[in-house]
């Protein structure tokens, strides 16, 4: 186009050189369709080849500030927990500790003066151990940033021989509980999942325990394919009425298999009595946490993503509308000169 303007530009000052008052109009027309074919296109590129980079780099930003708050939180979460941690170390550590000695002491009075009680005094002691290890584990995950299973979880936990013996333990206690075990052992799965076997049950059993101790129990755990069920239901208490309790271990203990992509419901039963169920993946697929996943890369934009094709064609325009205005002159005082 810009080529067709030019020749037309020449073919009409030969053409046209006698003409009155012809020379001026053509060059006044050539100024105009100069002006339409090159500065239209270098103020568009040039506004286009601004905004395009300015526009990568808000998106970029705004993605860095979305992150950086939800690093933030999470920082906060953390350090919460890490308080929390601390402070269940402090009040419950050191008495627990102070539970199971004397329980130890007490086992070894019973056994030499009163027999009969030896057997209580040991499940005083094993059961104050069993608290303090629980409660190192808790901490473990509350002082967790990696999002991987507490280093105290046993490697054998919520397998059936695990299943086993914490039906055992409430039978001891006098619970009256039986195992129905279906399908295959779960020491193939995943440790959170088994490890969420084992508290469902545990839970299952510590709530029998404070409000229906004289009730019949069942612990069901039926593993097929890659999912693995687990109930806990007894029957309606008998004797007096324990109160309810705050729920907190049931609200904690669906937050951790909605964690793991579970499903759990906790209620009464028809029968009145009171029954707790989860279902989840043998092998759960459960993200990383939010603090653990890298911060995006956000840069500067360089000079060559400044410089687009946009802005490279606006600036070639601006450069042309300058020069062939000279160039054009030259010509024509050229053309001129070889006509006289």
């Amino acid at each position: 186009m810009l080529a067709t303007a030019v020749v037309d530009l020449l073919l009409s000052v030969v053409r046209e050189w006698n003409a009155p008052g012809g020379l001026g109009e053509t060059l006044a027309g050539f100024a105009l369709t100069v002006a339409f074919l090159l500065l239209l296109p270098a103020l568009s590129g040039g506004v286009l080849g601004r905004r395009q980079p300015l526009v990568r780099l808000l998106r970029e930003r705004n993605q860095y500030l979305e992150r950086a708050q939800e690093l933030t939180a999470e920082k906060a979460r953390l350090k919460e927990r890490a308080h929390i941690a601390t402070e269940m170390h402090d009040m419950l550590g050191h008495r627990l500790s102070l539970i199971s000695m004397h329980a130890g002491a007490l086992e070894i009075t019973a056994a030499k003066d009163a027999p009969r009680f030896s057997g209580q005094a040991e499940l005083l002691r094993t059961t104050a151990a069993t608290a303090m290890a629980e409660l190192r584990e808790i901490l473990g995950v509350l002082n967790d940033t990696q999002g991987s299973p507490p280093e105290t979880v046993g490697e054998h936990s919520g397998t059936r021989a695990d299943i086993t013996d914490l039906v055992a333990e409430s039978r001891r206690a006098g619970i009256a509980v039986e195992l129905v075990w279906s399908g295959a052992d779960v020491d193939d799965a995943d440790v959170r999942a088994r490890h969420g076997v084992h508290r469902v049950v545990r839970e299952g059993l510590t709530n029998v325990h404070e409000h229906a101790p004289t009730a019949p129990a069942r612990v069901e755990v039926a593993h097929e394919a890659d999912r693995i069920r687990v109930r806990v239901i007894n029957g309606a208490a008998h004797g007096a009425h324990r109160p309810s309790g705050t729920r907190r271990g049931l609200v904690g203990l669906e937050e951790r298999i909605e964690l793991l992509r579970g499903a759990f419901s906790a209620g009464p039963t028809p029968e009145g009595g009171f029954q707790i169920s989860a279902e989840l993946a043998a092998h759960p697929a459960v993200p990383a946490p939010a603090a653990n996943r890298p911060l995006p890369e956000v840069r500067e934009p360089l000079d060559a993503e400044v410089l687009t094709l946009p802005r490279a064609v606006g600036a070639g325009c601006l450069g042309l509308l300058a020069v062939v205005p000279v160039a054009t002159g030259l010509i024509m005082l050229i053309i001129l000169l070889a006509i006289e």
